[in-house]
């Protein structure tokens, strides 16, 4: 039975040994971490840790118990039949890892080659556009060369047509030009002929050195020019402005002719016999008589005036009387002012007596109220100051009327009351602008 054993066993041992000690002696250490970031893989193991365990159990096993070696050559067997396939996963796995590390650095790669790209293109972009620059500056200088050579050419052009004139204005050559010179040069420069008065204003204008000649230095034809047409045009504004003054004048003097021939006459009939006189001043009796009330009161305070107040109160008395006596003689004033056949002096004075007896309206209804009550006999501060507001200027208003009416001419100097007479006979001043309408 050893013997058998032997044989069995010895070449099982010696197949088991024999592959043990290959695989051992093939077995390569791990890859290193920059071999793996290199890309170049390592010697794939064809066995692991766990397989070798598992041999040297099955060899100690197969050593103590001969009788398992068939058990253990099944086991082995096994093994055999796993070990490739595991191997192969493992080493797939692995390459699969390496090809995602390899794919990684090469999108690195591509980016820093991107990077690198951008970089060159921007570095020559750079310097194309430091050439265009610097073309631009050339052209810029090449042309302010050129301008500065146009202005020189154009001044040396300017001095010889200068020195050409100078010439003209100066024939015997002695080198300044007097008044002759410059009343002859300035024909032939423009053909304009000078009087001797406007030959001096322009030698004088640009003798700066005032030796009474132009010399070379003083000497331009086209600021003589200038100068000519300034003067000309100073002339035409002195004249425009006499000629608007006397059409001023003119028409000042027109306006005060059309003023006074507007005072001195009235539209319609020009008589100013006496009894017109004498009418037109009994035209103010109807304003007179209203407005004695409002100045008997002022008898109390000034009894000068009480004779020629109280003289009045028997007319006032009479037209009070009468029915209706005050509307009866305003509507007749009314009918005779409105006469064409009238004397314009009468039907002027009976148009402003109604206008004043009108505004006497304004301070009846202020009596009416009980603000100023009239008391005749015994008259307050307050209802003599008031009397003396109406009163006094109505008073003045008949007398400088009937002074102008008795001289025969009409009263037209009542601010307001005078201008509403004459439109009321279809007057219009001279300097009111809708004289016509």
């Amino acid at each position: 039975m050893a013997a058998s054993m032997m044989n069995g066993v010895a070449p099982g041992h010696v197949f088991l040994t024999a592959p043990f000690v290959s695989h051992r002696s093939e077995v390569a250490p791990p890859p290193r971490s920059s071999e793996l970031h290199a890309g170049v893989p390592r010697s794939v193991p064809t066995i692991s840790t766990s397989q070798r365990r598992l041999e040297a159990y099955s060899t100690a096993s197969m050593s103590t118990q001969p009788s398992s070696s068939g058990l253990a050559r099944l086991a082995l067997g096994a093994l055999a039949v796993a070990t490739p396939a595991a191997a192969a996963r493992r080493a797939a796995r692995r390459q699969q890892l390496q090809l995602s590390r390899g794919s990684r650095a090469a999108r690195r790669f591509a980016e820093e080659s991107r990077a690198v790209q951008l970089e060159s293109q921007g570095a020559t972009g750079s310097a194309s556009l430091e050439d265009e620059i610097a073309a631009l500056q050339r052209e810029a200088a090449a042309l302010r060369e050129g301008a500065i050579e146009l202005e020189r050419e154009k001044v040396e052009q300017m001095m010889l047509e200068r020195q050409r004139w100078f010439q003209i204005f100066d024939p015997d050559g002695s080198g300044s030009i007097d008044l002759a010179g410059v009343r002859r040069g300035m024909k032939e420069f423009n053909g304009t002929e000078l009087d001797e008065t406007k030959a001096m204003e322009l030698l004088q204008a640009h003798d700066a050195n005032q030796n009474g000649v132009l010399e070379f230095e003083e000497f331009d034809p086209h600021a003589f020019q200038a100068t000519l047409e300034r003067m000309w045009a100073e002339e035409r504004a002195r004249e425009e402005a006499e000629r608007q003054r006397k059409s001023e004048e003119e028409a000042i003097k027109q306006a005060q002719l059309e003023l006074e021939e507007y005072y001195s006459t009235l539209p319609g009939n020009p008589d100013t016999s006496w009894p017109t006189r004498f009418a037109a001043v009994l035209a103010y009796a109807l304003p007179l008589l209203d407005g004695l009330r409002f100045g008997l009161p002022l008898a109390a305070a000034e009894p000068s005036l009480a004779p020629f107040l109280y003289g009045l109160v028997p007319a006032l008395k009479l037209l009070n009387a009468t029915p209706f006596g005050q509307l009866l003689v305003f509507i007749t004033m009314q009918v005779l002012a409105a006469n064409q056949e009238l004397p314009a002096l009468l039907r002027f004075n009976l148009r402003q007596a109604i206008a004043l007896d009108i505004a006497l309206v304004i301070p009846n209804i202020i009596v009416g109220s009980g603000m100023f009550p009239l008391d005749i006999e015994l008259p307050t501060n307050e209802m003599i100051i008031f009397s003396a507001v109406v009163f006094l200027p109505l008073l003045a208003a008949i007398l400088y009327s009937a002074l102008c009416n008795l001289s025969g001419t009409a009263p037209r100097s009542i601010p307001f009351f005078s201008q509403n007479a004459e439109r009321s006979m279809g007057m219009w001043a001279p300097r009111d602008d809708r004289k016509g309408k």
